[in-house]
């Protein structure tokens, strides 16, 4: 439960609203016209583009496993999933 809540989350932040919405519009579920594929980040882009970073806690100096989709922080695999980074903000 807590993998799919992660993922839930990091998919519900704002930078992956045209990438969502370019997913139903190709997959026939709405008529509306989205950009095409080129003007919008893909999740490798978003989450996993990072260089030797280490985690933003003060008292963490682990490696970066994620960067968050919401407030783009590097987070290593501790402060991301097991203790669960998430950002609860609403997408149309």
């Amino acid at each position: 439960m807590r993998l799919h809540c992660v993922i839930y989350n990091q998919f519900c932040a704002p930078i992956f609203k045209p990438m969502l919405r370019y997913a139903w519009q190709k997959s026939g579920y709405v008529s509306e016209r989205v950009p095409c594929a080129e003007t919008f980040q893909n999740v490798l882009e978003v989450n996993f583009t990072f260089q030797d970073e280490q985690c933003c806690n003060d008292d963490c100096e682990t490696m970066c496993f994620i960067l968050c989709a919401h407030c783009r922080k590097p987070l290593c695999f501790k402060h991301s999933f097991t203790m669960g980074h998430t950002h609860f903000e609403v997408v149309d």
